[in-house]
């Protein structure tokens, strides 16, 4: 918002400070990108020198930034064989089989260009905060501009493939935290992808693993009608063309 040495104040119709703290019209103040106050007009004047710029947006809202518990950024708008924009929003297991179907024929760098893409429209919409399920390629993740948490996920049912699936995860978290920002703005975490995708050994494993590295956990769980029928009966939809 500002630049080097620069400092400002905003001056706009209203200022959300927290969700129970609203200024009608409130201002904030800004030097060297960081937030220096915050409340009333006359307040904010009162605290900061009168060197400072002034920009009036009237009729607008000054709010802190928007967080997104749960994204995939590197997952595009998904598109019908004919290059046509597919319906929004598609049915869960039309929408998980189009996915499979993508990342298995993604070019090179697709990851990282969709990541980009999304992480600007993110903050172009106000959100500057996320919860990201880590795509193929976690070194797309090095330049973010938001701040994010990057949970590593991990799939895998049969109890065979549980330690090569952990030490793929912990490798990732690794790397994830070779980029890490001194600031926190990006750190890793551990997501076991579903209960009818990741079998009880691997399930422990992740959960030890998180609990041995000091890592958040995020696990999808509020599921779709289809694989709440699936995870109660093992029939459905996802048994019929996931689980053929």
């Amino acid at each position: 918002m500002t630049s080097s040495g620069h400092a400002t104040i905003y001056l706009a119709s209203r200022l959300l400070a927290d969700a129970s703290t609203v200024f009608s019209p409130g201002a904030l103040a800004v030097g060297n990108g960081v937030i220096l106050a915050a409340g009333s007009p006359a307040d904010v004047e009162r605290e900061t020198p009168a060197r400072f710029d002034r920009v009036d947006l009237p009729g607008l809202a000054i709010l802190p930034g928007l967080v997104n518990a749960h994204t995939h950024l590197s997952i595009p708008r998904l598109a019908d064989r004919d290059k046509s924009p597919a319906p929004s929003p598609l049915p869960f297991v039309e929408w998980i089989l189009r996915v499979i179907e993508w990342k298995r024929n993604a070019l090179p760098g697709e990851f990282a260009n969709n990541v980009e893409i999304a992480s600007r429209e993110a903050v172009y919409g106000g959100t500057t905060s996320v919860g990201e399920i880590a795509g193929p390629d976690v070194a797309a993740y090095a330049s973010l501009p938001l701040r994010a948490r990057i949970f590593v996920e991990g799939i895998g049912f049969h109890p065979d493939v549980a330690g090569t699936v952990l030490a793929a995860v912990e490798d990732a978290v690794e790397r994830i935290e070779g980029f890490s920002r001194p600031d926190g703005k990006v750190s890793p975490g551990i997501s076991p992808h579903t209960l009818y995708t990741v079998g009880p050994a691997l399930l422990q494993g992740l959960a030890e693993l998180g609990a041995r590295l000091g890592l958040p956990i995020a696990l999808h769980l509020a599921e779709s009608a289809a694989e709440m029928e699936f995870l109660a009966s093992g029939e459905g939809e996802v048994s019929t063309r996931i689980y053929p």
